[in-house]
């Protein structure tokens, strides 16, 4: 059977599904380096130089004669011992191993990545996509695994810069396909293993930021431009600061292309006004919550409230108002119900009193004060109790639920909270984003700032428990502010598998707060 070998991971040959026994470690190599050489002569003396580099043997032509013998017995197991090698053969320039076309896995690799160059080059990005996963399986590890030299650290490290570069095609196929949420998490490992390419970085920033996680897009890349600067004192590349600048922006054209057929206009209409698109990660939402759409249990809630603050004349209004806007955490509606109930109690003790005018007096300012005591809570705050209950939460941008999932609705309220947070600091503080335990008037769709809540809060958040919030505020206070998700899997206040799904929950205000707003005030245009 035709042998098969492999070298991106430990050496292997294997004839079918049987494994070959390759001998010592010594014979090993030298296959290796046949193979890194495969169907062209090497020398004895070239074996020697590169599997004893620092010790070779005195009798080195034997010693290789004597592994060639046994690399033969192992590749050729029913040839005769008189008959001639037709696999490993000895001509006048040296070593030649024949590996037919597809029998080594390097050249397998290198094909379907030369493939899928042509692919994406014809806009097959498909085609690409499912040709370079193919090739990326066949490395099982460390390219070589085992064998150390010049030589073979040498052809690691090609196969190594190779296997990078298939990763960024891959992103940029499976970019173009719109598989930004799946890709994103693979090239949080990749970039540790390849932290110095540049185009994976953009890749990521990119993924985030389709996925609507602007926040951590822009985390990422100061976590390059840190690591740029650390190892190399180097800020990161044109294109990388291009697209950071464009992410800041919130630019749509980095939003996935949607090709829609050309609607052609007549000449004789005029062209429509051009209307700023808001943020990729936020228009789909506002676009679908044009339409408002009430339950029957708001509209049930809406007359309960209405009705009963009517039927009382006003009097329970503020006591309604003042409940629903506990409940919310909302310091407006509940400074109303406060509003409301100071002009009921001002109605009664005016009402109890000399200062009112009688049936046959002049009507005097007192009474003007009595009658909007009564009409005030009466109809506005019969009103208010109303339209309260009918919306189930303030919505800042969003009108009404059309169609839109109670998450899907909630995660559009928080890109709207994290973009505050990231272009204006200052005032993401003043709305109390991340801050459920405080009132606030902004919806921030139930975002948790990790540095800033108390230890009760961090309880709450999904598969947290109660020492684990002990943990995180334990190291919040001793080592400052986390930098985000990778931060607080780095420092062990959360094991990876129960940060990461809180992703779309948490957010981490006050840290670099003025290093974000600089950025702004550079990338954006000023006035």
């Amino acid at each position: 059977m035709e042998v098969r070998y492999a070298v991106l991971g430990p050496l292997t040959a294997s004839a079918g599904d049987t494994e070959i026994d390759l001998g010592p470690a010594k014979q090993r190599a030298v296959l290796a380096l046949l193979l890194l050489n495969a169907n062209r002569p090497v020398s004895a003396t070239a074996i020697v130089d590169t599997v004893w580099a620092d010790d070779p043997p005195e009798n080195g032509a034997n010693v290789v004669q004597k592994h060639i013998a046994g690399l033969r017995r192992a590749l050729e197991p029913d040839r005769s011992p008189r008959s001639p090698s037709t696999v490993l053969t000895l001509d006048g320039a040296g070593y030649r191993l024949h590996v037919p076309s597809g029998a080594l896995d390097t050249d397998t690799f290198d094909s379907a990545v030369r493939a899928a160059r042509a692919h994406v080059a014809a806009n097959d990005f498909a085609a690409a996509a499912s040709g370079l996963r193919g090739a990326l399986r066949l490395w099982r590890g460390e390219a070589l695994a085992g064998l150390g030299g010049r030589v073979f650290e040498t052809e690691r490290r090609r196969l190594d810069d190779a296997r990078g570069a298939a990763w960024e095609l891959l992103a940029e196929a499976e970019l173009a396909l719109g598989l930004h949420a799946s890709l994103g998490a693979e090239l949080v490992r990749v970039i540790e293993e390849f932290p110095a390419r540049e185009e994976l970085r953009c890749a990521l920033l990119l993924a985030f930021y389709r996925q609507g996680r602007q926040a951590e897009a822009l985390t990422a890349f100061r976590e390059a431009r840190d690591y740029l600067n650390d190892e190399f004192g180097v800020e990161p590349g044109e294109r990388l600061q291009d697209l950071h600048r464009r992410i800041l922006r919130s630019d749509p054209t980095l939003g996935p292309v949607v090709e829609t057929a050309a609607v052609p206009v007549p000449p004789s209409s005029p062209a429509p006004p051009a209307v700023p698109s808001p943020p990729p990660a936020v228009a789909p939402f506002i676009a679908a919550a044009q339409q408002p759409d009430f339950t029957r249990k708001s509209w049930v809630m809406a007359l309960l409230a209405g009705g009963t603050s009517l039927v009382t004349a006003g009097v329970f209004a503020w006591a309604i108002v003042g409940a629903l806007g506990l409940i919310r955490r909302s310091l407006v509606h509940t400074f109303a119900g406060i509003v409301y109930g100071a002009l009921t109690l001002t109605m009664w003790i005016l009402a109890d009193s000399e200062l009112i005018s009688g049936e046959n007096e002049p009507f005097n300012s007192w009474d003007t004060v009595l009658v909007v005591g009564l009409i005030v809570p009466l109809f506005v705050g019969t009103g208010h109790a109303a339209l309260l209950a009918l919306f189930p939460r303030n919505r800042p941008g969003i009108q009404g639920d059309a169609g839109l999932g109670p998450e899907a609705l909630r995660e559009a309220r928080r890109q709207q909270a994290r973009q505050i947070l990231t272009f204006r600091p200052d005032i993401a503080v003043e709305l109390g984003i991340g801050r459920p335990d405080l009132f606030r008037w902004f919806d921030d769709g139930g975002l948790v700032d990790i540095n800033a809540v108390p230890e009760g809060l961090m309880v709450t958040l999904p598969g947290v428990t109660a020492t684990m919030a002990r943990n995180l505020a334990v190291e919040r206070a001793r080592g400052g502010p986390f930098n985000g998700l990778h931060d607080l899997v780095a420092r062990g206040a959360l094991q990876p598998h129960r940060a990461y799904p809180l992703g779309q929950l948490l957010v981490f205000g006050g840290v670099r707060a003025a290093a974000y707003e600089a950025e702004v005030r550079t990338a954006l245009p000023q006035g």
